[in-house]
């Protein structure tokens, strides 16, 4: 039953969109609560003498700004209603009645989330003060929700721009970095690409499936970028000496790890956050990318997993593409299938054998990512 105002009182009218739903099995406290809210200039109100055509109302015809729910009721007990809503009509304010006066029941009822608890017989002051209060607290609680998620909103737009911002930035350092290296075009790129194809395929089928992260797919892609980094403070003289190295030229190039882990750690002393695994990363993959699984590598020496996985994943990336692409020193370049001989080779060698494993899962996808990019 939908009841309408009566348009001869002279009461503040309240907004069409404070909708009550009066829930009691005794017909004359229905009537009495729904005389005294129409008096009080509610517009919309509606009845119900079980839970069950309750909740069916709820369902069909909500939601109500406001439900008056009886705790006594004939087929189910007020407080199963009270508990469904909760979840189901968050917006939706509750004040339980009750003939029964029950310190533990009023408790109960406030703790699953009523806004009152209020005996009969009620009085029509003592209902329209307590439907006004729940429905101004309630007005209050959404206009605190609708602040909170503008700011959240807010925080998410400025994190966005934030985020494009930092993958502008990137994208110019790795630009600058590559023409100060002979590895030719997109280099970074490419081996950013095959890091992350490798990485998603060691989430799928590896044992270190745990610990790659969303995150760390995230990070991997961009920290893989900036693997070189170190290669802009060496000298032209040896970056684009087209002659084999001297042992002192060739110190000077392997130096291009501490120098990237020295520029990525001075970044990281300037960050007011106190963590950002991106930055973490990056201080990895500059300075361990070269290391070795036999712990042959540079510049610490590291062995097997005391090397970060990072660096593990992009020293095969790097490899690979280094073998695919032009030098100053070496114009040719090796098939695809021999590159991924000799890497296979160097399984528990040179590269983590599992990384091995997932990078020969996953040649069919580094193949079209490599044609796709010798194509931009």
């Amino acid at each position: 039953m939908l009841e309408r105002g009566r348009g001869d009182k002279s009461v503040m009218r309240h907004d069409a969109m404070h909708r009550i739903l009066i829930v009691d099995h005794d017909m004359e406290a229905q009537e009495q609560m729904a005389r005294a809210l129409l008096d009080a200039g509610y517009t919309e109100i509606m009845r119900a003498d079980s839970v069950e055509l309750a909740r069916r109302l709820a369902q069909e015809s909500g939601p109500f700004a406001l439900v008056i729910l009886s705790v006594q009721m004939p087929d189910e007990h007020g407080q199963a209603l009270l508990e469904e809503l909760a979840p189901l009509a968050p917006e939706t304010a509750v004040i339980m009645v009750t003939a029964q006066t029950g310190l533990m029941t009023a408790i109960d009822c406030l703790r699953k989330g009523a806004y009152d608890y209020v005996l009969k017989p009620l009085g029509a002051d003592g209902i329209q003060m307590s439907v006004a209060m729940a429905l101004k607290r309630r007005q209050r609680e959404l206009e605190e929700l609708a602040s909170y998620f503008e700011l959240e909103e807010e925080v998410e737009q400025r994190v966005s721009m934030l985020e494009e911002t930092r993958s502008v930035l990137l994208w110019a350092v790795c630009g600058l970095a590559e023409f100060r290296t002979p590895h030719g075009h997109v280099h970074p790129e490419r081996v950013a690409r095959y890091s992350q194809i490798m990485t998603e395929e060691l989430a799928l089928r590896s044992p270190y499936a745990p610990f790659v992260t969303k995150q760390f797919l995230q990070n991997i892609s961009e920290a893989a970028l900036l693997h070189d980094i170190g290669k802009l403070a060496l000298p032209d003289t040896v970056i684009f000496k087209s002659g084999e190295l001297t042992a002192e030229e060739e110190a000077v190039v392997e130096s291009h790890t501490t120098l990237g882990r020295e520029i990525c750690t001075a970044v990281r002393r300037e960050l007011s956050s106190p963590a950002d695994s991106f930055v973490d990363m990056a201080i990895e993959v500059t300075g361990s990318h070269h290391e070795r699984w036999d712990g042959e590598g540079y510049p610490d020496r590291l062995a097997g997993r005391d090397i970060p996985l990072s660096a593990r994943i992009v020293a095969l990336a790097d490899y690979y593409d280094i073998w695919r692409t032009p030098m100053t020193y070496r114009p040719e370049i090796l098939p695809a299938e021999k590159v991924a001989e000799v890497i296979t080779g160097e399984s528990g060698k040179k590269f983590d054998a599992i990384i091995v494993d997932a990078f020969e899962r996953c040649r069919t996808p580094i193949a079209q990512a490599e044609e796709a990019l010798a194509r931009e």
